[in-house]
């Protein structure tokens, strides 16, 4: 639980992230970074739908919600995170199509344009949802032994056991497929890399530089590819391999079977988090954006900082009934909170747009002690106000 707990929060606030980084750069909004943008909203709905489901049902034992909306609940989790994964394998495709034509056929004119790239990211959403709308027959809520169960009723659903064939009809055509595919064409961009002359030799400087994005985003898109395969392949395998498989089959009624399952499961659910961090740590055009939405983030915080503190001591300096032991505390700690606004803030600021200090000399040196000084007396001073808080309380 505390493993999925963590990658719920990485995955929500990297996705997060990515998307917010395209959004806002309008240099990255190229095919292949709405693509991954688009891999990225797609991430989203596993935080937000599957693993809150999974957490509350394994917390309490049963499904929590009943009625109309619980029966909702219980189809769009599991439908929209199928939906998730095809929509995913679908970009990836599409991503290594726009490699493959920049690096194997650089001259002409890109593929995959801007107007239709946003054609394929509908397109990935509509039959990723058409492929798995017998989801939304299927499953239902159901009691069992007082309990409430979201479960699979596909024979009720469909008249026969053909959940099977569908699981390894969608498995063969979306996922297997399309990895011999990207084997292939990946395999071919990587021939002819090696074939192509060293940068510098017999290239001019725009060249170059095109050659060098080329390469890093292949780098970038390669991970991407490589992290998503190793991720769910195995859980899919087992996947299927358990839905031919006898009920009473003695390697799946095994406890190390079980771990095994778990383990893949993981993997693939951990799929979501792993991607923003690829992106991240391959692409400098995403950490630069980074940095600017981290601006973004500290100016509004630093602006709450000064008003709601400020505020804070005010209420208890104007008002006499409020001046007892608890309040005076409290108003210590907004002032100690008030150091991070007026000291770090503008100084961490500074260091990400211009990259260094702004003030040199002495006067840069007290203000570069003093910035880190004050802000540690400052925690210093809030844990103290809440030890004599609690304190007073008791």
């Amino acid at each position: 639980m505390v493993a999925f707990s963590l990658i719920l929060v990485v995955s929500l606030v990297g996705n997060s992230l990515i998307v917010l980084i395209v959004y806002k750069k309008p240099t990255l909004r190229k095919p292949i970074n709405m693509l991954i943008a688009n891999m990225a909203i797609s991430d989203l709905l596993y935080p937000i739908f599957w693993v809150p489901a999974r957490l509350a049902e394994g917390h309490a034992g049963s499904w929590l919600i009943g009625g109309t909306l619980g029966q909702a609940l219980c189809k769009i989790h599991v439908f929209l995170s199928d939906v998730s994964s095809l929509v995913s394998i679908q970009s990836l495709v599409l991503i290594t199509v726009d490699r493959f034509v920049a690096v194997v056929v650089p001259l002409r004119s890109p593929l995959i344009s801007r107007k239709l790239c946003l054609f394929f990211i509908v397109a990935t959403w509509i039959v990723g949802m058409a492929v798995h709308s017998p989801y939304l027959v299927a499953l239902k809520l159901v009691k069992c032994r007082e309990r409430l169960r979201c479960k699979l009723l596909w024979q009720e659903a469909f008249e026969g056991n053909t959940y099977p064939n569908y699981f390894l009809a969608c498995a063969i055509v979306f996922f297997y497929i399309p990895f011999v595919l990207l084997v292939i064409l990946y395999s071919i961009i990587l021939i002819k890399l090696k074939k192509q002359a060293h940068p510098g030799e017999h290239s001019a400087n725009a060249e170059e530089q095109r050659a060098r994005r080329n390469r890093n985003a292949l780098k970038m898109a390669t991970a991407i590819v490589v992290v998503f395969f190793i991720c769910w392949i195995p859980f899919l395998s087992n996947a299927i391999i358990d839905n031919f498989s006898a009920p009473d089959s003695l390697i799946f009624s095994s406890c190390s079977f079980y771990r095994y399952f778990n383990v893949t499961f993981f993997m693939a659910y951990a799929n979501c988090a792993i991607n923003p961090i690829i992106c991240l740590i391959l692409n400098s055009n995403y950490r630069q954006a980074l940095k600017r939405l981290k601006t973004v983030a500290y100016t509004p915080i630093a602006v709450l900082a000064l008003a709601g503190n400020s505020l804070i001591g005010i209420i208890v300096w104007k008002t006499p009934t409020l001046r007892k032991p608890i309040n005076p505390l409290i108003v210590n700690m907004a002032m100690s909170d008030l150091f991070y606004p007026i000291f770090l803030l503008p100084v961490r600021l500074a260091e990400l747009h211009v990259g260094s200090c702004l003030i040199g000399g002495a006067l840069g040196q007290a203000l570069g002690k003093l910035h880190v000084f004050l802000v540690d007396v400052s925690s210093f001073v809030s844990i103290q106000s809440l030890i004599l808080i609690t304190v007073d309380g008791f």
